[in-house]
């Protein structure tokens, strides 16, 4: 048994097969090596440039809720409406204890009533401070926060925070698709590949059997070149 399937591996080495095959199957490496390099580029810089626009929202939203409320002076439900908060961007207040006064996200969503960042600046007494930059979480959501006193001296934290569901939708599809994109050009690359070399070295195939054909008695045989092999002349030492 061991015996038949070395026998099998034999047969489909790329040592024995036709020197057509050889250049098709190098052709299609290369091109799926290319194909690949560009795919991983272009979902890459995608992901880079939606991850730079979810910034900037955070930070646009940041800087006009701060300037509502230095002009209002106090802080109410009226932030959400009048601060223009970015599309998609969660605003949630806390209170100098770190309890969620407001919150503008969806109904059914899980309200984060408490949060570390906060809840560490408010025990050492702001000696740890606020994160300065947007920061991940392990859920992949945005995140970026404030602090602002009002007029009456009351200290608040502001957390922004952006879900980037829609992008991470969009680059799952456009992974999906680069991959398909792959596999057919791959496909197609193989098959055209296998024609015209096939096409190409036919002239070589026709000039091999009449070689074969000669025999001891048949040396006045002349071997006919086509005409499409001609051009094989100039690579003659």
């Amino acid at each position: 048994m061991r015996q038949k399937i070395k026998n099998k591996i034999k047969q489909i080495s790329l040592l024995t097969l036709p020197l057509f095959a050889k250049m098709v199957l190098l052709y299609s490496f290369i091109v799926f090596i290319i194909l690949l390099i560009v795919s991983l580029i272009t979902v890459t810089s995608v992901h880079y440039i939606m991850e730079r626009s979810i910034e900037q929202d955070l930070y646009s939203s940041a800087d006009s809720t701060l300037e509502y409320l230095n002009a209002s002076g106090s802080i109410d439900s009226a932030v959400f409406t009048r601060s223009n908060l970015q599309p998609f961007v969660n605003l949630q207040v806390y209170d100098a204890a770190g309890r969620l006064l407001l919150d503008n996200g969806p109904a059914h969503s899980i309200k984060n009533l408490s949060d570390r960042y906060i809840d560490d600046a408010i025990r050492s007494d702001n000696a740890i401070s606020l994160p300065e930059t947007i920061r991940g979480s392990e859920t992949g959501m945005f995140v970026y926060y404030k602090k602002w006193k009002s007029r009456d001296n009351k200290t608040y934290y502001l957390r922004f925070s952006r879900v980037p569901d829609k992008e991470n939708a969009f680059i799952s599809l456009l992974s999906k698709q680069l991959v398909a994109s792959v596999l057919l050009s791959l496909i197609l690359t193989v098959i055209s590949g296998m024609y015209l070399t096939r096409k190409s070295l036919a002239p070589l195939s026709l000039i091999n059997e009449t070689l074969k054909g000669i025999e001891v008695n048949k040396l006045n045989q002349r071997i006919i070149i086509p005409e499409a092999a001609k051009k094989i002349k100039k690579f003659r030492i």
